[in-house]
């Protein structure tokens, strides 16, 4: 269910972007094939900092912004490209008592996910914790989501980056890396169970990850970044096998890589459907609030494996 409670709609641009603006004809990366894009930008600064996002099951993308925001989008699609959008609408997360969130501090929002019905289940960083929206009385409230231990020695600003439902269990990967190697856990049993694996995620060497979404009940794609002001913006997307017995991660494969001077931004979310025996791949980028960045969404198709 999407919480649309007190959302307003808002007017937002969307314009057709080239993954490659040096050479449009370029559109496969490793097992990405692209399939159109957009850079969206409005006039209210509410607008941005997309950290996370899944589709809602009437089609809806449903977003999270890192201000405490819900942002909920209506795609156009073209066959399989994606070409442009629909209305927009934008509401405000609740607090414990129902309360809009207001401080930077509480309102970190970084991953989303849906449990089996729909309801919207949100990680949030500085103030570390997750928390699952029920709707109630009409209006989604928050109850607290069972925090694992480990999220008590995360620093400030080092919190859960990526959240994934991957059949029954949970995987929790935060920003906080012990070495090359990231903490994360897979919670298994259900959302109510205490039973966790720890687990060290390692990324391609330079990236830390940003998002995860299930590919299928025994595999996960996971969105990595990297930021350098020498080797500028990167993304890159990796696929581990998860075994449900043993509550851990494999290694980790990786799918394709996209950099500069490639069409991308500060790529945070990730999503992924299956349509027709096919599977695309959305992502979307954070653009910080900032004038110097974008917010950018980009489709792609993964394609098997040759």
């Amino acid at each position: 269910m999407a919480p649309e409670t007190g959302a307003e709609r808002i007017t937002v641009a969307a314009r057709a972007v080239p993954i490659d603006p040096s050479d449009p004809a370029h559109t496969r990366f490793g097992r990405l094939q692209y399939l159109g894009g957009l850079e969206l930008s409005a006039h209210d600064r509410r607008f941005g900092g997309i950290s996370g996002m899944r589709f809602l099951p009437d089609g809806r993308l449903q977003a999270v912004s890192d201000d405490g925001g819900w942002i909920t989008l209506t795609l156009r699609e073209d066959g399989d490209r994606l070409v442009g959008l629909g209305p927009v609408t934008l509401a405000k997360m609740a607090d414990l008592t129902g309360r809009p969130l207001r401080t930077k501090l509480d309102a970190d929002a970084e991953a989303l996910e849906l449990e089996p019905d729909g309801t919207p289940v949100v990680a949030y960083e500085r103030t570390h914790r997750v928390w699952r929206y029920d709707v109630a009385d009409g209006r989604p409230r928050p109850r607290p989501f069972p925090d694992p231990m480990w999220l008590q020695h995360l620093g400030p600003n080092t919190g859960i980056e990526a959240m994934a439902r991957i059949g029954d269990l949970w995987l929790f990967l935060a920003e906080d890396a012990g070495g090359s190697a990231y903490n994360g856990i897979l919670q298994g049993g259900g959302a109510l169970s205490a039973t966790y694996g720890r687990i060290d995620y390692t990324p391609p060497d330079g990236f830390s990850p940003t998002d995860a979404a299930a590919l299928d009940p025994t595999h996960v794609l996971i969105l990595n970044r990297r930021y350098s002001p020498l080797m500028g913006v990167a993304a890159a997307l990796t696929l581990a096998p998860i075994d449900a017995r043993r509550l851990a991660m494999g290694k980790p494969e990786l799918i394709a890589t996209l950099a500069s001077p490639l069409g991308i931004d500060n790529m945070e979310a990730l999503d992924v459907r299956h349509t027709g025996g096919r599977t695309f791949v959305y992502m979307a980028s954070d653009d910080n609030f900032s004038p110097l960045q974008r917010t950018l969404l980009l489709k792609f198709e993964l394609l098997p494996r040759n």
